[in-house]
């Protein structure tokens, strides 16, 4: 017998998949208003940097954890 979900009961098992990170997908950040900058001024200074790597979200994302590794060893 096959499980006979509900579409909603299909969406929360894949949203609570992403959240526990058992996708191939990284979840996506929400950015929160703070002392120093707007949540809108941290989204524009981070897409500004990866339009600068001139390369994908993707290809961006992993060069900057790469460097992020190195610079913690």
């Amino acid at each position: 017998m096959t499980d006979q979900l509900t579409p909603q009961q299909r969406a929360e098992k894949k949203r609570n998949a992403k959240r526990k990170g058992n996708t191939k997908y990284f979840s996506a950040v929400r950015f929160s208003d703070g002392e120093k900058a707007s949540a809108a001024d941290k989204k524009a200074a981070i897409e500004a940097v990866i339009t600068r790597f001139g390369g994908t979200r993707e290809a961006a994302l992993i060069k900057a954890f790469k460097l992020l590794s190195d610079d913690l060893k």
